[in-house]
């Protein structure tokens, strides 16, 4: 018996040895440093540095890539899992890391923080400038899995979002936005959103859509829930050619299905010209409802063109009108001259049934 508990008493003495070695000596450090490094690169598409290296006090600094630098040091008990550290990523170009990431980005990330608490409780709080922003963020972990986030975006430039994710420099504008997700593996929380200062740019909405100089300004405020992969919104854009209202749109991630009542009031048809190509003048308004997915969406609604009280139905596939079918209903002549920009010839009542089971060619 005396033999045993000296062979087991031996073995532990050998095991604390070994992780004290390993964590509180320089070359028990780089040879875990070596281990890491060369799994790394095993597991990640690009090539990660690891130039410094020590547990107890710990500090860690790596390259990832050509020039994405990842700092993280301070305070961890490895016995107890607790830590107090400080973190700083600089990633000078997000396209460097798509093989990492999988995604289409582009230009600079930059964010700091730090890390408090244990296994049980992990708070990381943190700030970014991302797309020139003031963003702060709080990430809350429970054994170590993400319980709750929240971020409180301020004057985010929608110019740089554009060019972040490899858009066209369509907008300008300033964006505010607080997010709050309770369940990441569900995905339910609250997302609400603010642009101000929106403005088009008359140069690439001509290059990209052919339309004349026009200068579209806009606000938009939206508020979007978020529960089980079932997106809910509402949405209000304010912009001086039209007022579009979208109430408890509802749109599934998984299906694809979206649910919608709009509203679009537009004052003045005139300002409208750089996209129609035609004199227009008057007002119309309309409101409907939309609901389908990527293989068929329908859009009816109903409409005061010319004073009417008239009705439509659209039919798309894969986004492309398949079907419009219309009924007017005691249409003025008149207004409908003066929105031509045409003298006033006559007055009469008119009404309509119109149904084109093919737009290109017209049918």
């Amino acid at each position: 018996m005396k033999k045993f508990l000296a062979v087991i008493f031996v073995l532990l003495a050998a095991l604390v040895g070994g992780a004290s070695w390993l964590i509180f000596t320089a070359s028990g450090n780089a040879t875990i440093k070596n281990y890491l490094e060369t799994k790394l690169n095993a597991e990640l598409p690009v090539p990660v540095q690891i130039t410094q290296f020590s547990i107890s006090p710990m500090q860690i600094e790596m390259l990832i890539g050509k020039d994405s630098r990842i700092d993280v040091h301070g305070a961890f008990d490895i016995w107890k899992q607790t830590m107090d550290l400080q973190y700083d990523i600089d990633i000078k170009n997000l396209a460097n890391l798509k093989p990492l990431t999988q995604q289409d980005l582009r230009g600079p990330f930059a964010t700091h923080g730090t890390i408090k608490g244990d296994k049980k409780k992990l708070l990381i709080e943190g700030v970014s400038d991302v797309a020139g922003s003031d963003t702060k963020y709080q990430v809350e972990l429970r054994d170590f899995e993400p319980f709750l986030v929240t971020a409180d975006i301020k004057k985010a430039q929608l110019a740089k979002i554009l060019y972040m994710v490899m858009q066209p420099h369509y907008a300008d504008g300033v964006i505010d936005a607080k997010v709050r997700l309770t369940d990441l593996k569900n995905l339910d929380g609250t997302v609400d959103a603010w642009v101000r200062e929106g403005r088009t740019d008359a140069k690439v909405m001509k290059e990209m859509f052919g339309m004349d100089k026009g200068l579209i300004t806009f606000t938009l405020t939206d508020h979007t829930k978020l529960s089980g992969g079932l997106v809910v919104s509402d949405a209000h854009l304010a912009s001086n050619v039209a007022d579009v209202q979208v109430k408890g749109a509802k749109y599934n991630i998984k299906t694809k299905h979206l649910d919608a009542h709009y509203n679009v009031k537009i004052d003045d048809l005139a300002k409208l010209k750089f996209l129609t190509k035609q004199q227009l003048r008057g007002h119309i308004a309309t409101k409907g409802h939309a609901v389908g997915d990527e293989k068929r969406l329908v859009i009816e609604g109903t409409t005061d063109l010319a004073g009417s009280k008239s009705t439509y139905h659209v039919e798309l596939a894969h986004y492309q009108p398949q079907l419009v079918q219309a009924d007017i209903k005691k249409a003025q002549l008149g207004k409908l001259l003066y929105m031509l920009d045409q003298p006033h010839y006559a007055d009469a009542l008119i009404d309509s049934h119109i149904k084109l089971t093919s737009l290109a060619p017209l049918s």
